[in-house]
């Protein structure tokens, strides 16, 4: 039994070295007549190239230097042009190219060697810049192409079905519509019948957003996205339809459908971008950084979803339609410096910009917001219209914590905020321009409610007084404010009142307006020197100034 395992074991080495010879001196010839292949006929190939380069585009190339490789995209040949500088095609004039890159490979059959007729099915673009420009009168620079060219018995043929295309800066700019944008292709992967009029075009792309601008507005700022699609191609309409879309921008993922088409004028959108199952703090890092830095103190986890249609022109002096309906679900938000959690956050709206398409016809509707604050409930709904001048109507609930309340929300005059609040409040009337009114209010505000204090305190900055043990229960009906009680303390003055404040609204948020003060004050011990002390520091004034509005009352009880 050893002998004949012996034998075996020569006898499948002696194969397998033959084996290897075989394969040693088929790699060697195959070399050989690589080699002598690329040797004969590299001359012809980049004559054939060059003629039919010059055939084929509509402008000017630059190229350093033209290499014939038969190995690296082996088993296809390779020629590979060095330093490359295309320029803008006419009638576009403006400095700069339309593409540069430091090399740019274009791949072919080994078996085009012998039919002589060369057609370069990929192209590979590596290392340079992409500018896709077109001026305020309407002439582009990326027509590169010309319309119809000769073919040429032996030439170099474009049948391109592929593009590779690896750390290409790209620069758009749409003048008349005022759309520009500055992105990095990092690597993206494009396949299509290019030469046909009309064709499927696969698009797999990580892209490197620097901003994208539309008019005055920076709609992206320093964000990646990846992009991965089908789109049927028109070049005649210039029309690009998807029809299997999908970005992921921030970690998150939105479907895409609809069309784009380009022209003169400005981009005519047909879209609709869905996203399910988003992530809060991935949506929130969209927001512009005025506002990110508002919320760097709160964390958030929970799904936001959203489903946009954008409908229209897209230009500087217009904008499309846009419309759609978004919410959270099951959301949590997390005041980090006092580690306060707000639980089961939910939301559901819809979004319109209107008829005009523009902030003074569009509306906002919340139709449900609720949540948790340390046990305190929280619900209501909201709805905004006009943007240029806000409308508002809004209903709102709550049980809270006036403590809570404050350790998730510390921004404002009032500090030491404690006790509990009940509150049931509709609100309806005009907000946008309140401040600049003149004029009587009544038409512009109004609130139906109430709000309930059990023993509330309170500062205010600077203010020496705190103001504690305050319970009280406010009606407010339309324009006006009744105090069925107001109870507590003042420093250390004690007051028990109710009343009736006339045209409150008005007097609070408009100039020249009256108010009208029905109440009884009733009080065990009134400290003046609290009351009506100088707050300012080092100041050494010993009299009480007590001043009353001049402006007669226009209302009547």
């Amino acid at each position: 039994m050893p002998v004949f395992k012996s034998f075996l074991s020569s006898k499948v080495f002696l194969i397998i070295r033959k084996i290897g010879a075989y394969i040693l001196v088929a790699g060697t010839l195959l070399f050989i007549i690589a080699g002598s292949i690329a040797l004969v006929y590299e001359n012809d190939v980049k004559s054939f190239f060059l003629v039919k380069l010059n055939q084929s585009l509509n402008t000017k190339v630059e190229i350093a230097e033209i290499e014939l490789s038969i190995w690296r995209s082996f088993p296809d040949a390779s020629l590979i042009l060095h330093e490359v500088k295309v320029h803008h095609a006419k009638p576009y004039q403006g400095a700069g190219y339309f593409l540069t890159a430091n090399e740019i490979s274009f791949r072919f059959s080994w078996f085009d060697f012998i039919s002589k007729n060369y057609s370069a099915k990929r192209i590979d673009i590596k290392q340079g810049g992409l500018n896709i420009l077109t001026s305020l009168k309407g002439e582009e620079n990326f027509n590169i192409l010309k319309q119809s060219s000769d073919s040429t018995s032996g030439a170099f043929e474009f049948s391109i079905e592929a593009l590779d295309i690896y750390q290409i800066d790209v620069h758009i700019n749409h003048e008349p519509s005022e759309f520009e944008t500055d992105f990095l292709i990092d690597d993206a992967y494009v396949n299509g019948e290019f030469s046909k009029e009309n064709y499927e075009l696969g698009i797999e792309s990580e892209l490197v957003f620097d901003f994208l601008n539309s008019g005055t507005t920076r709609w992206i700022s320093k964000k990646n996205i990846d992009l991965n699609c089908l789109l049927n191609v028109n070049n005649e309409q210039k029309l690009y339809e998807f029809t299997n879309g999908k970005i992921a921008l921030a970690q998150l993922k939105f479907g895409i459908a609809g069309n784009i088409q380009l022209t003169n004028e400005a981009p005519l959108l047909n879209l609709n971008l869905n996203g399910i199952d988003l992530d809060i703090a991935s949506f929130l890092s969209l927001l512009p950084d005025e506002y990110k830095k508002s919320l760097e103190d709160y964390d958030s986890e929970g799904t936001f979803y959203a489903d946009v249609f954008i409908s229209g022109a897209w230009g500087s002096n217009e904008n499309p339609q846009v419309k759609g309906s978004f919410g959270i679900k099951d959301g949590d938000i997390n005041y980090k410096p006092n580690d306060l959690l707000m639980k089961r956050v939910q939301v559901k709206g819809d979004f319109s910009n209107g008829e005009a398409h523009s902030l003074k016809t569009s509306i906002l509707n919340l139709k449900q917001f609720a949540f948790e604050l340390n046990g305190g409930i929280a619900e209501g709904e909201l709805q905004m219209n006009n943007f240029d001048n806000v409308y508002i109507k809004s209903k709102f609930k709550a049980k809270l914590s006036l403590s809570d309340v404050a350790d998730f929300f510390p921004q404002g005059k009032v500090s030491d905020l404690k006790g509990k609040a009940e509150l049931d409040i509709d609100i309806q009337g005009a907000l946008g321009k309140i401040l600049m009114t003149e004029g009587i209010l009544t038409e512009k505000l109004n609130a139906n409610g109430f709000l309930k204090l059990e023993n509330a305190s309170f500062k205010i900055t600077g203010d020496t007084l705190t103001y504690r043990n305050i319970d009280s229960r406010i009606r407010f009906s339309r324009y006006d404010v009744f105090v069925e009680e107001f109870s507590g303390f003042a420093g250390s003055t004690d007051y028990n009142a109710n009343g009736s404040l006339i045209n409150l609204f008005g007097y609070l948020f408009t100039t020249n307006q009256p108010l009208g003060i029905k109440a009884k004050v009733q009080s065990q011990k009134v400290n003046l020197d609290e009351l009506f002390t100088n707050s300012a520091e080092g100041a050494d004034n010993d009299e009480y100034n007590l001043k009353i509005s001049k402006i007669k009352s226009q209302i009547k009880y």
